[in-house]
């Protein structure tokens, strides 16, 4: 079966994270994902690059975002690595959908992010590492 890896990084400026989604969603179109699932994944690393430039990386365009993608054993594999804190968020499993709906009420947007993410790929997995940053790693399968 064929395999491939791309690694990347970009600035913590809004926007860059664009580059990203459509290298990834040619990828995932190079090794036979659905449209579906390709569009599925495009929401899924927007949600984790954005992530990782405001609340890793706190929009500082001197930290870069460092994204690994590869495919590999059926299935699309992404980890995109902010270099902040490393601090997870304690509510960052699970949005409050009450506290979401306000908010949304009140027109103050955010807290869906990982939400989306674990709801459009197959897995969901975040590491946080104590003065190295935290990594989200999404996967999918081809199937």
């Amino acid at each position: 079966m064929r395999s491939g890896k791309v690694i990347t990084s970009i600035p913590s400026i809004e926007g860059y994270e664009e580059i990203v989604v459509e290298s990834i969603a040619t990828m995932a179109r190079i090794f036979g994902l659905s449209g579906k699932k390709i569009n599925n994944l495009r929401v899924a690393v927007n949600e984790a690059c954005i992530n990782a430039i405001e609340h890793g990386n706190n929009y500082d365009p001197e930290k870069m975002v460092d994204i690994t993608y590869l495919f590999a054993d059926g299935e699309m594999v992404v980890s995109v690595k902010d270099s902040g804190s490393g601090e997870i968020h304690p509510d960052f499993q699970q949005p409050d959908v009450a506290e979401q709906v306000k908010k949304f009420k009140q027109k103050r947007m955010g807290g869906w992010g990982l939400f989306l993410m674990k709801s459009l790929v197959d897995e969901v997995d975040i590491v946080g590492s104590e003065g190295q940053g935290a990594t989200a790693t999404l996967k999918i399968s081809a199937e």
